[in-house]
């Protein structure tokens, strides 16, 4: 939603009245270089989630994936079908993890959103670093993730954010060497 703040009141005389119109003049001024700050840094934050080559995505109450994540994420996880949903459907459907794992890791995820950041320092150990995940063409990517609660100002973990990183070719590559060495 955009804003017209160009508009200035007239100050034809210094009383009260005038100082007030000064006062609501400066407010206007303060308010129009915020407003350009906010959509210069929300600019930065897109540019960065458009180019980052790594998938990122919050997390919200419900363990649903939020609107706003990182382009490269579709690539990583082949689908376009991501904001939104539950993180437990998009990124651990069809991965090496067993049925109790997956209940572990939803209820984990469930459990430190909306809570003090404690309750996720202690259960953060309970959250997978690393996935193997069935692709749709059959082939298996290797997945490392890393967890981040995002807190407000009261130490309470509004979101969680998820960064995964496709570590296939760097695990083949890493056993190839071992191979090579031994």
């Amino acid at each position: 939603q955009s804003h017209d703040y160009t508009h200035r009141v007239p100050v034809h005389r210094m009383d009260e009245i005038g100082r007030s119109i000064t006062a609501f003049n400066e407010m206007i001024e303060q308010i129009e270089a915020s407003s350009e700050l906010i959509k210069q840094k929300t600019a930065d934050i897109h540019a960065m989630l458009q180019n980052i080559p790594q998938g990122i995505l919050t997390l919200e109450h419900g363990n649903k994936i939020h609107n706003e994540y990182s382009d490269y994420l579709e690539t990583v996880l082949e689908t376009d079908r991501i904001g939104d949903l539950n993180v437990m459907d998009v990124v651990f459907a069809e991965t090496n993890l067993g049925s109790d794992l997956l209940s572990q890791v939803d209820a984990t995820i469930s459990a430190c959103i909306g809570e003090d950041l404690m309750n996720f320092e202690f259960n953060m150990h309970l959250l997978p670093t690393e996935i193997e995940k069935k692709m749709s063409n059959g082939s298996v990517k290797i997945l490392e993730l890393g967890w981040s609660p995002i807190a407000n100002d009261h130490d309470v973990a509004d979101r969680l954010m998820l960064c995964i990183r496709d570590v296939t070719e760097l695990k083949a590559l890493a056993l190839s060497l071992i191979h090579i060495s031994e």
